[in-house]
């Protein structure tokens, strides 16, 4: 055939017709998205059969995707800071189990909904400093210190938390709220930390990443 259809519903995925958003994501350094795939990344393609005989396609996302790009204004007065997670709370569900098709993610959830999703930023378990893999060195927005979480599409009132660990391994909290109107885009945050425990300043929307 000179063409294919074909659905992705992610990296662990038994079913073409059902995706599962996770409540719990784990990126394990700054600037990777290699958690994607089993964190609730899917998407939709026709192969189209070239010259060669082969198929080429483009997979169109079909999950939203935030972009967090925390920074330290005065990162040179810590002598080592690290982001330990993100937390973000929806006024509606943005993880769980959603039905699939070429149209994208169903409008809610079929089971296993939840309106917080955790990102954490660890190689290992534990709030020990050394298990923490996301250093605030920087002293303002770059995508080489961003992090990454994948969400239900759709329209959220978010509420997000950051949690910042210290060399003693004392972990402070800050909270900012956002609102997400637009379904299939990813949107990039910027996260204006104050430290130590005040709330961080963030500026949205500023690029879309696709």
């Amino acid at each position: 055939a000179s063409s294919y259809p074909v659905t992705y519903t992610g990296k662990n995925a038994t079913s073409g017709t059902q995706v599962a958003i996770a409540a719990v994501q784990n990126q394990k350094a700054p600037n990777n998205s290699e958690h994607f795939g089993e964190s609730g990344d899917c998407g939709v393609a026709t192969a189209n059969r070239t010259s060669d005989g082969t198929y080429t396609f483009t997979l169109q996302h079909k999950a939203s995707y935030l972009c967090f790009m925390p920074f330290l204004s005065n990162a040179s007065m810590f002598e080592d800071l690290r982001l330990q997670k993100i937390v973000v709370t929806s006024d509606n569900d943005i993880a769980g189990d959603y039905s699939f098709s070429a149209a994208g993610l169903g409008a809610s959830a079929q089971s296993n909904g939840s309106r917080t999703i955790t990102l954490n930023m660890k190689a290992l378990a534990g709030n020990n400093l050394e298990n923490t893999v996301f250093p605030l060195t920087n002293t303002s927005a770059s995508v080489d210190n961003s992090a990454y979480m994948v969400i239900a599409p759709g329209q959220h009132t978010l509420k997000v938390d950051y949690y910042v660990v210290d060399p003693t391994s004392k972990v402070t909290k800050g909270t900012k709220g956002l609102t997400i109107r637009d379904r299939f885009q990813s949107h990039d945050i910027l996260l204006h930390i104050s430290f130590p425990c005040v709330p961080f300043t963030c500026i949205y929307p500023e690029t879309l990443l696709y």
